[in-house]
Parts: structure tokens; C-alpha cells; sequence
């Protein structure tokens, strides 16, 4: 998948995530624009990436439902309890 957020978009739809359609056209709008390239390499060329309110408004939309994904799911048992603090095996 790499920087293709529009893949990364899809495979986070399938497992539930459910964003605004303006937020998923960004996304997609910003792979298709390969703004991770300008804003690393060509600064100079920020006249054809998104505004930064937009941008804002993406990043956060990500953040809150993605973090609710996340606090919503248990960790995996092995998580739970360190091993170190598990009975000896016998």
C-alpha cells in the first residue's frame, strides 16, 4: 500500500471505518496528487496542495474515529498480561 492513501482508505472502510465523503474524496485527492512527494521534496509546488484547513479538518476526522476504533477494540490476550507476570510453566 505504501502512500497510496486511497487503498489505505478502502481496506479501513472494509473494517468498519466510516468517514465523511468530503474527508474520503481528500484522501483520495491527495494520493492522486502525490502531495506526500511536494510537501517532502518540492516545497516550492505547495500552491497545488490542499489547504491546510483542509487538511486540518482530514487529519482530525482520522484521528477521532480512528481512535475510537482503537479504544472500542480489546488487546490481544498476550497483551494483557506481560509474560513476566504469568505463572511458571510446567
Amino acid at each position: 500500500m505504501g502512500h497510496n492513501l486511497a487503498a489505505r482508505l478502502e481496506a479501513a472502510i472494509a473494517n468498519g471505518l466510516n468517514l465523511r465523503k468530503r474527508t474520503a474524496g481528500h484522501l483520495a485527492a491527495m494520493t492522486a496528487n502525490r502531495e506526500y512527494l511536494v510537501s517532502r521534496y518540492g516545497p516550492e509546488l505547495t500552491q497545488t496542495t490542499s489547504q491546510i484547513n483542509r487538511l486540518t479538518a482530514t487529519v482530525e476526522e482520522l484521528h477521532e474515529k480512528v481512535g475510537k476504533i482503537i479504544r472500542s477494540t480489546p488487546p490481544p490476550k498476550e497483551c494483557i498480561t506481560p509474560s513476566y507476570k504469568r505463572a511458571p510453566s510446567q
